[in-house]
């Protein structure tokens, strides 16, 4: 029971962070009409990039929240999830490094396994980059790989795991 209560506490104050990043800096989302086609993913991505709060002090936390959830939002990324793995990966520091590998950046992207264009160590590119690959549902493999990473989000009902020990894991 205590458990349960814990994980609630912590989706409660991430979506009040949330919330607080929101009411800071309201965005705007165009709304397509019915019969438009869908945009292609690089014209998402480069209306969000136009439109992103731009960060003035990489040490500043919240407004990585920020830029997260404008990405989230924008790509149709689970915003909590987004957020939740931010906080794991690098509490938020977009200078954030791991010594002992090539991890860097918001979401820890090492340096073989970033597929994207742009340096991995710029908030913007190491945020879309998660979020164009959270967007498969088999993409959160390259976080939960981590046994403590994926046993969170398992907890918090993010993901399900057809075979716990080998990573066979995909989001809800």
């Amino acid at each position: 029971m205590l458990s349960f209560l814990s994980v609630e506490l912590v989706k409660l104050s991430v979506a009040l962070g949330a919330l607080s990043v929101a009411l800071a800096a309201p965005m705007e989302y165009p709304i397509l009409p019915p019969n438009s086609p869908n945009p292609s993913l690089e014209a998402v991505e480069a209306n969000l990039r136009a439109s992103a709060p731009v960060i003035e002090n990489n040490s500043q936390q919240s407004h990585v929240r920020g830029l997260i959830s404008h990405y989230a939002r924008g790509f149709g990324v689970n915003e909590y999830l987004a957020l939740e793995l931010a906080d794991i990966e690098s509490d938020f520091k977009p200078g954030a490094c791991n010594p002992q590998s090539t991890a860097c950046g918001v979401y820890q992207w090492l340096k073989d396994s970033y597929w994207c264009e742009g340096n991995r160590r710029e908030p913007n590119n190491n945020v879309i980059c998660t979020m164009k690959t959270l967007l498969d549902p088999k993409g959160i493999r390259h976080w939960s790989i981590v046994t403590s990473t994926r046993e969170k989000f398992i907890k918090m009902d993010l993901i399900t795991c057809k075979d716990f020990k080998n990573n066979i894991c995909r989001l809800k």
